[in-house]
């Protein structure tokens, strides 16, 4: 599985909006059914990447939840909601055209991807050069 920084970015806008902490079979629902990040997350095979991404992003330290997967099947969490790491980043990103540069930067880059610290750093030189900081 290769990270997808757009699902990710996806997964923590709809942890941003709910107040409750979700599953993540409904943050999983609310991405591949409403098409939060647009129709090539509806296929049915997205769902399991979505459940994917939150075990990476809990490992990150990105989102907290409590697992209740079992053995054979991992990726049940419920009571999701993101960090202070994870609010750090989603705040530099949440607004479209921001992310849309920050992605613009590492794919324009010789390196086609990057360490989530990458992305956090160039997310916070973009915010801080609108706001006149840089």
């Amino acid at each position: 599985m290769v990270r997808d920084m757009d699902m990710i970015r996806s997964i923590m806008l709809v942890l941003r909006t709910i107040n409750s902490g979700p599953s993540s079979a409904h943050v999983a629902n609310q991405i591949c059914g409403e098409s939060v990040c647009g129709d090539e997350y509806d296929l049915p095979d997205h769902r399991m990447l979505v459940y994917k991404h939150i075990v990476l992003m809990v490992q990150a330290g990105l989102v907290s939840g409590i697992e209740t997967g079992t053995a054979g099947n991992r990726y049940d969490y419920y009571e999701l909601e993101l960090t202070w790491a994870g609010h750090d980043f989603i705040d530099s990103v949440v607004n479209y055209s921001v992310w849309k540069q920050v992605k613009n930067v590492i794919s324009d880059s010789s390196l086609k991807a990057a360490a989530f610290s990458v992305w956090a750093r160039i997310a916070s030189d973009v915010v801080g050069r609108s706001l006149g900081l840089n």
